[in-house]
């Protein structure tokens, strides 16, 4: 290769050389964050397992029972309620066995799920309407009341 053509080559080969150099760094560091993750949940289900086997020695045979089913049925994907429902159990009571299993690592982190995070969203999206209606509405008013007191009186 020589000329226009040799040169547009060696910049296309240099452009997917450093491409696949960028994509590489993006795996390693996305490896590396993923292993220190897994690392940290790890170390923290350490300290539940060893509070787990503290609390457990306390905990009656029943209890065990039921707290391991209400994990069964959390990692099925159930909502509260329907862990309840199956447990037989109040849902303020299944809160605190869950809230228990997430303690003792048995369940992960609370998080937001995305139908609740899709609500949450719609509901402010709604309370933003609300607001600016409401501010409309007061600057009708607060016009209406300016050109009252600029009319003259009859």
């Amino acid at each position: 290769f020589t000329g226009k053509a040799a040169v547009m080559w060696k910049i296309r080969h240099i452009e997917a050389f450093n491409a696949l150099e960028a994509a590489a760094l993006d795996n390693a560091r996305a490896a590396a964050l993923e292993e220190g993750r897994k690392e940290a949940l790890a170390e923290g289900r350490q300290q539940g397992i060893a509070e787990g086997i503290k609390t457990g020695m306390t905990m009656s045979a029943a209890k065990k029972a039921i707290l391991n089913k209400i994990v069964r049925y959390k990692n099925m994907g159930l909502t509260n309620a329907e862990v309840s429902t199956l447990a037989g159990r109040h849902p303020s009571n299944v809160l605190k066995l869950i809230a228990l299993a997430r303690k003792l690592g048995m369940l992960p982190a609370s998080r937001i799920s995305p139908r609740r995070l899709a609500v949450l969203k719609a509901g402010s999206e709604r309370a933003m309407q609300g607001l600016r209606r409401a501010n409309a509405v007061r600057a009708e008013r607060a016009a209406a009341a300016r050109a009252a007191k600029e009319a003259p009186h009859a």
